[in-house]
């Protein structure tokens, strides 16, 4: 996410622009981290309150710049959660207009305060979209075999976007979706080309492959055999 880059001369070198407390409360807004949600809030609100003293050096554009990109993380988190909430969209321009057309310290208290109401509403709808780690590998493992499962229907699932569904599960299994269903798959596939008489065809079926060459070279790229040649490797410990 771009973030704003607003100038900064000698005289603000002790107070440099908040990048890292903005992109921590990125993640933490994402990951539902709610401590670290409040604790970045504390900061960045902390370091505007400073360009509210008298004497501060501190320009008019900085604190807009943070105010704008806050809103902008705020904005996006709840964009990823794909709800459609008019109370928060209402008090996003609201807050975005004062932010625009006042200078901070003549609006603080409202604009901190709006803020703040706009990350109560996504706290709440946040909550209501957690998704748990459980209940997605209950889903893998189910749908895994399905030749039409793909990330859009897991974050459909959830009622959440497919960019925060792709955040939230490699964040969870720390890797993507589809490297997570294809070894999956390949699990499925080993265990019946061990234990079942089924032909290639038939694997590549109760796999989630309608087209058996995709299969194969898949099946061969991953473990360098072809299905027939594991096959031949090891005895078949069961018939069916």
């Amino acid at each position: 996410m771009a973030l704003c880059k607003p100038y900064v001369d000698d005289t603000l070198m002790n107070h440099q622009y908040p990048y890292q407390t903005l992109q921590k409360l990125t993640d933490s807004l994402w990951e539902y981290e709610v401590p670290s949600i409040h604790e970045q809030m504390e900061q960045l609100f902390g370091l505007l309150d400073i360009s509210t003293r008298t004497g501060s050096h501190f320009p008019d554009f900085f604190s807009r710049c943070v105010l704008f990109d806050i809103l902008t993380i705020l904005g996006h988190s709840m964009t990823l959660l794909n709800t459609r909430s008019k109370s928060y969209s209402n008090l996003y321009f609201i807050t975005l207009h004062l932010c625009q057309n006042y200078p901070y310290a003549q609006k603080k208290e409202e604009i901190q305060q709006n803020i703040f109401s706009l990350l109560e509403i996504y706290m709440k709808e946040s909550a209501h979209s957690t998704v748990h780690i459980s209940r997605i590998k209950e889903i893998m493992l189910r749908e895994y075999n399905s030749p039409d499962f793909s990330i859009s229907m897991l974050a459909d699932i959830f009622h959440i976007s497919v960019g925060h569904m792709s955040y939230l599960f490699k964040k969870s299994f720390h890797e993507n979706f589809s490297d997570y269903l294809w070894k999956l798959r390949m699990e499925k596939a080993k265990e019946l080309l061990l234990d079942t008489n089924l032909v290639i065809d038939q694997i590549s079926f109760h796999t989630g492959y309608l087209n058996t060459s995709s299969f194969r070279r898949k099946f061969k790229r991953a473990t360098g055999l072809t299905p027939s040649q594991f096959r031949g490797e090891a005895p078949q410990q069961a018939a069916p």
